[in-house]
């Protein structure tokens, strides 16, 4: 998924679109587990409970948001990743 749109697609809510883009919600690159609760929903406009437990459940499993990583980088923040090929045996930290 590359926009918004695609996002609230996926999810079966596309109705949604406009409203996200009007409140500002127009980049995927912003939208994370964090991003929005409730109370943002019913400013955007979601007011069916069921619609806003949809995409609050889609943006928790959503994990990194695309470019999360850049911006991470461009905000100072190391990350270090450790990768291992041997899944049998538990990782060592080195």
């Amino acid at each position: 998924m590359k926009t918004v749109k695609e996002w609230l697609t996926s999810i079966g809510l596309e109705k949604y679109e406009v409203k996200f883009g009007e409140a500002g919600y127009d980049d995927l690159e912003f939208l994370g587990p964090e991003a929005l609760d409730e109370n943002d929903l019913n400013g955007i406009g979601v007011t069916q409970e069921e619609d806003g437990k949809r995409i609050l459940e889609s943006l928790s499993k959503k994990g990194f948001c695309p470019g999360m990583y850049d911006n991470l980088l461009a905000a100072g923040v190391e990350l270090q990743v450790a990768f291992q090929s041997d899944r049998s045996k538990p990782m060592q930290r080195g």
